[in-house]
């Protein structure tokens, strides 16, 4: 299964210890609810680092909310959560680190279903997107018919304009937000096949023959989703 959507907000945060329960509590009771409440908002999952020798992981936190189209985070039931934060909303996100968010457009998606575990890579590109797109559908085949515990690739390009609105909300975090320009996930059942994938297939070496920069890599294991469907109900 692709990605449920054309469109996609990725956000990365880490949380000070002493707001750890405040986050757990408004983000799987209030926040993602709120979110997947939105027209056009299909899931939100969130996940967390996983450790492993080779690929530091930072920040701690990766969430995924899958979205119908770009258009969605533009329009006005999006917009107006965004400038009027919750009471637990505005008591929570302070305690957030090195947040990094992006709202994209899914340029490319393959994959048989959702997985547990979540590679995600950001970067910047100057030159090769429209090579790496040529290269994408060839990539995933060979990937997916081989590396049975890899579910999926997907490739997010960011519209920085809206990525960099000065919200109430972003306001609320108290701390500066990193805007990745490129952002390419892998999914699937198993932390060592996942990560393999991400070292060859999306190696420094394979991104840097297309100019990207600034590559920050990170592992992740899956804590919660919740989808709109299920909500409504």
């Amino acid at each position: 299964m692709s990605l449920l959507g054309h469109g996609a907000v990725t956000i990365w945060n880490g949380i000070r210890e002493e707001g750890r329960s405040e986050f757990f509590g408004w983000h799987n009771r209030e926040h993602i609810l709120e979110r997947v409440e939105v027209p056009g908002f299909n899931r939100g999952r969130r996940y967390v680092a996983i450790p492993d020798p080779e690929i530091a992981t930072a920040p701690e936190f990766f969430t995924l909310y899958e979205v119908d189209d770009v258009r969605v985070l533009a329009e006005r039931p999006y917009l107006e959560r965004l400038a009027a934060p919750t009471d637990w909303t505005r008591r929570a996100v302070p305690f957030f680190t090195d947040t990094a968010r992006a709202l994209t457009r899914v340029a490319f998606t393959s994959g048989l279903g959702q997985g547990g575990i979540m590679a995600t890579i950001r970067f910047g590109l100057s030159e090769g997107a429209e090579r790496l797109m040529e290269q994408l559908p060839q990539i995933a085949a060979q990937v997916l018919s081989r590396q049975y515990q890899v579910l999926g690739i997907h490739y997010c390009r960011t519209n920085l304009e809206a990525s960099n609105v000065e919200t109430a909300e972003r306001r609320a975090r108290q701390s500066g937000t990193e805007v990745p320009e490129e952002i390419v996930l892998i999914e699937g059942t198993d932390p060592a096949a996942v990560a393999k994938v991400m070292r060859t297939e999306f190696s420094d070496e394979v991104l840097g023959t297309l100019g990207a920069s600034g590559i920050n890599r990170g592992l992740y294991r899956h804590e919660i989703t919740i989808s709109g469907e299920e909500y409504s109900k």
